[in-house]
């Protein structure tokens, strides 16, 4: 039998957890789609590796977005929805602004990200959203 290649698209992957997943998924012989608003941290020498600049705090541009890349990839089967960033301190010192950014990305864009990816794999009749 034989074994089909996997393609993960992984957000956050310039740094942390999400750079992390990136260098085990290529290690374990995956294709890897890493989206993140900045590469300049992290972007492997490795051919499986496919950076692509998305930032998913951008929230009115995300959906649009990423059903483009999954328009050119359509090879996508596995969504790691890992984007994210601390936000520390106390309560009374974050603006409304400021709360209003991190839930935008901890938590709106990963429902958005997910309302344009879940379609694509049942679609596909495979994949993983991690």
């Amino acid at each position: 039998m034989k074994v089909q290649k996997r393609t993960v698209l992984v957000t956050g992957s310039s740094s942390g957890i999400g750079k992390a997943t990136c260098m085990r998924l290529l290690e374990g012989g995956y294709s890897v789609v890493g989206l993140a608003r900045d590469h300049s941290k992290f972007v492997p020498d490795h051919p499986e590796y496919v950076p692509i600049v998305l930032d998913l705090s951008k929230t009115d541009t995300l959906v649009p977005g990423l059903r483009k890349i999954l328009k050119e990839r359509p090879e996508i089967d596995g969504v790691v929805s890992n984007a994210g960033h601390g936000l520390f301190g106390s309560i009374e010192s974050f603006s409304a602004q400021d709360i209003r950014a991190y839930f935008d990305l901890a938590l709106l864009s990963h429902v958005l990200l997910s309302h344009v990816d879940v379609p694509h794999l049942k679609a596909k009749r495979r994949g993983d959203l991690i």
